[in-house]
């Protein structure tokens, strides 16, 4: 079992009453939901809080069912409700269970630090307020606050807005007396009659985290949560003594849950370390001619190049500039081009088998940027999907996240099945390179502007070799930059790469994804 599923068995086995044992002492549930409406009903009388408008009381019937009464109506939730629950517990409503609820203001910033530090969703984090992510609030604006928006030690806080943050909850401690933090508009702020319940709280709400990721609102873009629709939410309450037990038991179990966790990363890394090393190992093998055996009947290297060679030339005409890499009698290589008074010295990376050719890509593909579009060419339906850096996961064509375009995409630009997608510019040099093969016959689609196309008909072998450390060693001589990241064009056209005989390629191509099947 992962650490994650640990602390998730850990806190259901928590809120179903089977963490710690009941004592049959405790004060029941009951009672502390009496005490908690008795301190509302004060608070409310005092214009503290407003007037609960979800005050409802749940109770088991002598038919063993739960029912719920909101003023004079009674009705059966018994299948609402997702578990059994001791005896000496009840359900509520979390609106019932809290003292009061409230969504952080929409502040007014300040360019300049002031008293009043407003916390949002990027500093609210599992383990409690990371300050450092905090902003200001105006001077004008914090003094038409009233004061119970600011925190308090105690609240618990849930971030409601957004994909990756929206459920993430956590627990204030007010360590600092002059420490005043209000929230922005995207957290909502839970206060309870007792520390105790607050931690509950938290651990509830963690447990919950799944639940509430699904059940938001809005857009896959915007997910969103309704304050009203949160209060309503079913929360099982355990005595307030038992509570605290099972705070304390999950304070216990923690630490340990959390070295459990750092051991199982360094494991997880040091497995991907291993299963990456074995598969530069693997590629680094087979375009050296070491995967799979050498047949010296089969038609050498060099013919096949010469074939691809006569097609570009019949292709392109006039444009076509004749190149190819030979070894001399003096075992060096040198690359003949044409209109060149003499042929020049190739320094090559490695040796390769006899039969084997070294090439420039530009000799044995073409190669283009992809489309510069405008905002305005985006359309929701019709045109052409734009691949772009995101669509490529895992080394494989993805269409979750997609852009079209509604433009004139010229001939040369529309992707075909077999082409090669490379991502040639981006922010983050680790992208730069990335690639995958287009091994789908979805139609209309073209490619952006940091994109790049390798279009052959040695693709199989060719998308494996852009996977090697000889191909990212020639990109990392040319891509970096003070500003950006790219390979270009001219740069991609001349990289080396090491040509197998084309039945001897596809024996590689065979051999590496079966070895990839197993790792």
């Amino acid at each position: 079992m992962k650490a994650e599923q640990l602390r998730k068995s850990i806190l259901q086995l928590a809120i179903q009453g089977k963490l710690v044992p009941q004592d049959p002492n405790d004060e029941p549930a009951s009672v502390l939901l009496e005490r908690i409406r008795a301190e509302k009903q004060r608070l409310i009388k005092e214009g503290k809080i407003k007037k609960d408008k979800y005050d409802s009381v749940i109770f088991k019937g002598d038919d063993n069912r739960h029912y719920e009464k909101v003023g004079s109506e009674v009705k059966d939730i018994t299948d609402d409700l997702p578990f059994e629950i001791p005896d000496s517990w009840v359900w509520c409503h979390l609106g019932n269970f809290v003292l009061t609820a409230f969504s952080g203001k929409s502040p007014k910033y300040s360019k300049e630090p002031t008293p009043h530090k407003i916390v949002g969703q990027q500093a609210n984090q599992w383990d409690g307020l990371d300050l450092r992510f905090v902003k200001y609030a105006t001077e004008e604006f914090a003094e038409n606050i009233p004061p119970y928006y600011y925190l308090q030690d105690g609240d618990v806080l849930l971030n409601t807005l957004g994909n990756g943050t929206l459920g993430r909850s956590s627990y204030y401690r007010k360590t600092n007396s002059s420490e005043f933090l209000l929230t922005d508009g995207h957290i909502f702020v839970f206060r309870t009659l007792d520390r105790a319940m607050s931690y509950y709280l938290k651990i509830y709400l963690k447990n919950k985290y799944d639940e509430i990721v699904k059940s938001a609102n809005g857009s896959t873009n915007q997910t969103f949560l309704s304050l009203g629709k949160t209060l309503q939410w079913f929360i099982p309450v355990p005595p307030l003594t038992e509570q605290a037990r099972i705070v304390a038991e999950i304070e216990k179990f923690e630490p340990l849950i959390a070295e459990y966790d750092k051991l199982e990363q360094q494991a997880t890394k040091l497995d991907e370390e291993i299963y990456d090393q074995l598969k530069k190992s693997i590629l680094q093998y087979a375009i050296q001619g070491k995967l799979v055996p050498q047949d010296p009947n089969e038609e050498p290297a060099s013919v096949l190049i010469e074939r691809i060679r006569a097609e570009k030339k019949a292709k392109l005409g006039k444009k076509y500039v004749d190149s190819f890499i030979y070894k001399g009698d003096d075992n060096c290589y040198y690359e003949h081009i044409a209109g060149r008074a003499q042929d020049e010295p190739v320094e090559v990376p490695f040796d390769i088998p006899k039969g084997w050719s070294w090439s420039r890509i530009v000799t044995i593909s073409d190669s283009y940027i992809g489309l510069t579009y405008k905002p305005t060419d985006i359309v929701n339906d019709g045109g052409y999907i734009v691949l772009r850096s995101s669509n490529i996961k895992d080394g494989k064509i993805c269409l979750e996240d997609i852009v079209k375009v509604s433009s004139s995409i010229p001939d040369k630009l529309k992707v075909r099945k077999n082409d090669i997608i490379i991502c040639a510019r981006n922010g983050s040099k680790k992208l730069v390179g990335k690639s995958a093969i287009v091994d789908l016959d979805a139609p209309n689609l073209t490619f952006g502007a940091f994109m790049a196309i390798c279009r052959t008909p040695l693709f199989a072998y060719v998308s494996k070799f852009l996977l090697t450390a000889c191909f990212f060693e020639q990109l990392a001589a040319v891509s970096g930059t003070t500003t950006i990241n790219q390979l270009t064009q001219a740069s991609f056209n001349s990289f080396l790469v090491p040509i197998p005989p084309l039945a001897e390629q596809k024996r590689i191509v065979a051999k590496i994804n079966e070895m990839f099947a197993i790792l």
